[in-house]
């Protein structure tokens, strides 16, 4: 196991994760903040995995630790912002960017959703762990293909 190549995959991750939660523009942009977010597991995966060297399989489990790790923050962020906002106050940096967007998109559906409106922080937590473990799946896939990628030529000489 290279840490090296899953702690620059982390970094990488985790440095998106914190470009999307400082970013305020990102707070209108609604559900589209999802895919965003998860953007961060295939980033960390792919960077882990490029480094590794090691074969798809190598690269594979690298992304996999590197996506894990991202989720983990991920879900710490994504629970941060909604119970702070449930006291109605803002976190350090402003309203959490796309975090936010998530935020209002859940408070919003709680009139739409009975389960949201029942149980709202389950709901929130069970997204979070969601949002984990897809970070953490799309990261293992992020590194799969970065070790695939080095092997294909698109123009043939």
């Amino acid at each position: 196991m290279h840490w090296r190549a899953v702690l620059a995959g982390v970094a990488w991750g985790v440095g998106y994760l914190g470009v999307c939660y400082l970013l305020a523009p990102l707070e209108r942009i609604g559900l589209v903040a999802a895919p965003l977010l998860l953007g961060a597991g295939p980033l960390a995966g792919a960077a882990a995995g490029w480094l590794a060297h090691g074969g798809p399989a190598e690269s594979t489990r690298h992304g996999l630790f590197a996506g894990a790790v991202t989720g983990l923050v991920f879900a710490a962020a994504f629970w941060h912002v909604l119970s702070v906002s449930r006291f109605n106050s803002l976190t350090p940096f402003g309203h959490g960017g796309a975090f936010y967007a998530l935020k209002l998109t859940f408070a919003y559906s709680a009139g739409d959703f009975a389960v949201i409106a029942a149980a709202p922080g389950r709901v929130a937590g069970a997204l979070a762990v969601a949002g984990a473990v897809a970070t953490t799946l799309l990261g293992s896939y992020g590194g799969y293909v970065a070790a695939t990628r080095e092997n294909i030529s698109f123009i043939e000489q």
